[in-house]
């Protein structure tokens, strides 16, 4: 009789979840490692999540997991980049040149949890959340974790370790501790941050709802993609430090002056106050590459 082939992920992201979605469905024994809690019963990370945009792979991709149509209701078309000069003006730059050729946008949030929520009704997935990956034995299929709880220790196994983990991969750098392979990550000089722009009252977007609108200033620029709900989730990405930078925007009056120079038309969407001041302060992202280490692993 053949055996169940036994499968660990590390990472409960939208790969990993899809992944484990898709190899349990061909036969497969999966256990999903996540650091994070369990996204349905904890509150989400607020200002990292960046919405996604879903093109023909993507969508591909929930067709062939059987999911595609339980997220329609969470996806909003978006037909062409709209593009905001100094003045508020700029064309809308359409994706293709067929009315079919379009994307979607989607909240990563949103979508990690369907997925996970999918997962959990396969009885060939356990999924376990808390556990931090501290080493990988490649030859052995041996994943060495911690409980972000309460400390504990322990290891699961698998026929194929597959690393989903992200760009800060606890299971690439326990990789290349080991010498398996050679990894470099390096600070970018820009960061970004997510804050939401609001509906209107009554539900009525505050911008052309069918499209990702770009606020494109040289060294910066400001992104928002539309939601079901008529808010859009924004996106600054901006210099760590230096006067158009992060550190700059410390107090309420210096947000709303460079708003008010540079935005001048996101402005008004925007509430910058000092309750809603964190939500453009700045957030770290880096850079990653690996290569082949030692020969033969």
């Amino acid at each position: 009789m053949q055996s169940i082939p036994r499968i660990a992920i590390v990472g409960a992201g939208p790969v990993g979840t899809l992944l484990a979605i898709m190899l349990a469905r061909a036969g497969c024994e999966i256990c999903l490692l996540e650091r994070r809690a369990d996204p349905r019963h904890s509150p989400a990370e607020s200002g990292r999540s960046i919405n996604l945009a879903l093109a023909a792979r993507g969508l591909a991709a929930l067709e062939g997991a059987g999911l595609l149509e339980r997220l329609r209701p969470e996806m909003v078309e978006m037909r062409g980049r709209q593009l905001h000069d100094l003045d508020g003006q700029g064309p809308l730059l359409p994706y293709g040149q067929r009315p079919q050729e379009v994307i979607q946008a989607i909240s990563r949030a949103r979508l990690n949890i369907a997925l996970i929520e999918a997962a959990a009704e396969l009885p060939a997935i356990r999924m376990v959340f808390g556990r931090r990956c501290l080493d990988v034995e490649p030859l052995l299929g041996r994943v060495q974790w911690q409980d972000e709880g309460n400390g504990a220790t322990g290891v699961e196994t698998g026929e194929l370790v597959i690393a989903a983990d992200g760009a800060g991969s606890a299971l690439r750098q326990a990789l290349a501790n080991r010498g398996a392979l050679q990894a470099r990550e390096e600070l970018l000089a820009h960061d970004y941050k997510e804050f939401l722009i609001p509906a209107r009252p009554g539900g009525a977007w505050a911008l052309a709802p069918h499209a990702l609108h770009i606020w494109p200033r040289g060294d910066f620029m400001l992104i928002a993609l539309p939601n079901p709900d008529g808010s859009f989730t924004a996106t600054l990405f901006l210099a760590a430090q230096g006067d158009l930078g992060f550190a700059a925007l410390a107090t309420p009056a210096a947000a709303h002056a460079f708003f008010a120079a540079q935005l001048p038309d996101a402005l008004p969407c925007c509430r910058i106050s000092r309750r809603s001041l964190p939500a453009i302060h700045r957030a770290s992202s880096a850079r990653s590459t690996a290569g082949p280490g030692r020969p033969g692993v």
